[in-house]
């Protein structure tokens, strides 16, 4: 596996970054920095880099004190492998490097 990453071409782009918005105590919208905003990809054997872009546990949402934002946050942590959550969702941002051929698959839902 080593080797097939050290063959990945490198991507020209530039950095990625996410800004998430909440609101604060008084209702004024605002920034949240409790997630860094510069995304550290993970480097993938399939010839790509992804991160987690956005999870939900069940829908519809909980979005009272920012209990959606703890739940993302959470799952930041803990870097879950699975590509589904039963009841809920998971997206992710999926980057490929020049000349990789794209994985596509399928979810249950």
């Amino acid at each position: 596996m080593a080797d097939q990453q050290q063959q990945i071409p490198e991507k020209p782009f530039p950095a990625v970054y996410r800004y998430i918005s909440t609101y604060d105590e008084d209702g004024k919208p605002t920034f949240d920095t409790g997630v860094k905003e510069k995304i550290d990809f993970e480097r993938t054997p399939m010839g790509g880099d992804m991160f987690l872009a956005y999870v939900a546990t069940k829908f519809p949402m909980a979005l009272a004190h920012d209990s959606y934002l703890n739940t993302y946050k959470e799952h930041i942590a803990k870097k879950p492998e699975s590509f589904m959550i039963p009841g809920g969702f998971i997206s992710r941002y999926i980057d490929y490097h020049p000349g990789a051929q794209p994985l596509w698959h399928r979810t249950s839902g």
